[in-house]
């Protein structure tokens, strides 16, 4: 649900449909900004597909300039956002730019923010996106916005039809898991003989909400444990599975243990035993997806759940039990680069057929070229096997497509130095 990413043809004026603050025409082959204000733009909505997008920028963001100059003067990403009323908002205008980014809680720049009509969030992704990454993203929102609609047409005249309610918790997944959990589980609840054959589906979106409640919780623990952090409260509307509940329970125990100032050899103690509970709540949470997979065959999610066991199997150490699932991925999934990507990852991560592990991630570069995770996943794969002159060869490519990130700094540095070291 985790989770989750990625404008050249003329565009007519819009005064005679919205007036006088009409968007005006941008030069050719860029997105077409409307002018008027936010309030005037969600009206204006109304008549398209329902959303604004909000472009929120400051005039000393360099990364809000990249977007301006990869992505929001691509033509592909103006015709795809023909439908969408698109706006920029400077958020430290001290005016209505202002107002909206504290409103919306934008901290960082740029932010793409997509409203419904009615002003509330549909989603909000910081930072840059490339054209692609970009259209990706609209695709989901999209997406999400018609299947919010025809679930209100449905839960207008049947609050409990299963169908609406599956709809409404789609489309609620990433602005509000509490009430995207109760839409889920009332179709659990309302259908459990399966007559509206959504009931697997609401199973694996409500596993994925529990889940991610889950990794914030872990998270906040770390927090508390290393940092002396305060608690975090957890949602009292998401139930969690016990053993993963009991689980952290006794990982929070665990960590408090330690004194605040600790001695080193204190330190390594608490890294390696936080490190176990971390491992078994991750192994818990992957046999939950595990047997998801197992009592819903027919669910279209079967594939995903048996990635998402596989990835926290090998988060967990467990590669015996991660590698089968992996394997019957490559059988059934054998022209899903994200997959295949998955594969390959695991293998490196126990060092285990390396020759094999390689194929699957060139398999998945060619199906899926130009993306960095996998990518990054063969010159990782390359490195090991003593290549790496070609791991920074690939490092490099993937740094033009996502500068900056400093993950890819690290790799670069290590590649770099590797290549001097052999060349002596």
């Amino acid at each position: 649900m985790k989770r989750i990413l990625l404008a050249a043809f003329a565009v007519l004026f819009w005064a005679a449909a919205f007036g006088a603050d009409a968007a005006q025409k941008e030069s050719e082959g860029k997105v077409a900004w409307y002018k008027g204000t936010l309030d005037k733009a969600l009206e204006a909505s109304k008549a398209k597909a329902g959303l604004v997008m909000i472009d929120f920028y400051t005039d000393w963001c360099g990364w809000c300039k990249r977007l301006d100059k990869d992505t929001w003067s691509d033509a592909s990403v103006a015709e795809a956002l023909k439908d969408v009323v698109a706006i920029k908002l400077n958020a430290e205008d001290k005016g209505e730019g202002q107002k909206a980014a504290q409103k919306y809680g934008v901290e960082s720049f740029p932010t793409i923010t997509f409203l419904r009509s009615d002003g509330t969030v549909a989603n909000q992704e910081a930072g840059y996106l490339n054209p692609e990454g970009f259209k990706e993203r609209l695709a989901q929102v999209k997406s999400q916005a018609a299947g919010q609609g025809e679930a209100e047409t449905i839960l207008k005249k049947n609050p409990d039809d299963p169908k609406g309610n599956f709809l409404m918790g789609k489309t609620l997944v990433e602005t509000d898991p509490e009430k995207a959990y109760e839409c889920f589980e009332k179709v659990i609840r309302l259908d459990p003989k399966n007559t509206s054959k959504l009931l697997g589906d609401a199973r694996f979106y409500a596993l994925e909400i529990q889940t991610m409640v889950i990794v914030d919780r872990m998270r906040n623990i770390m927090e508390q444990v290393f940092r002396g952090a305060q608690a975090q409260p957890v949602s009292a509307k998401i139930a969690l599975p016990p053993k993963a509940t009991a689980a952290m329970d006794e990982m929070l125990k665990a960590g408090k243990k330690y004194p605040a100032s600790r001695p080193a050899k204190a330190q390594e103690e608490m890294d390696k035993e936080m490190t176990a509970h971390i491992g078994k709540v991750f192994g818990l949470v992957a046999d939950e997806f595990e047997v998801f997979t197992k009592e819903n065959p027919s669910s279209a999610f079967v594939g995903d759940a048996l990635l998402r066991a596989a990835n926290f199997y090998v988060s967990a150490d467990k590669f015996g039990k991660a590698i089968p699932l992996l394997e019957k991925l490559e059988s059934s999934h054998a022209q899903d680069a994200r997959f295949l990507n998955q594969y390959a990852w695991a293998l490196l991560k126990q060092n285990k057929d390396l020759k094999k592990a390689h194929a699957l991630a060139e398999k998945a570069d060619k199906l899926a070229p130009k993306n960095v995770p996998i990518m990054d996943t063969l010159a990782e794969i390359e490195f090991a096997m003593g290549n790496a002159d070609r791991a920074l060869e690939i490092c490099n490519e993937e740094i033009k497509l996502a500068p900056g990130a400093p993950m890819l700094q690290k790799r670069l540095e290590k590649y770099t130095e590797a290549k001097n070291k052999k060349k002596k």
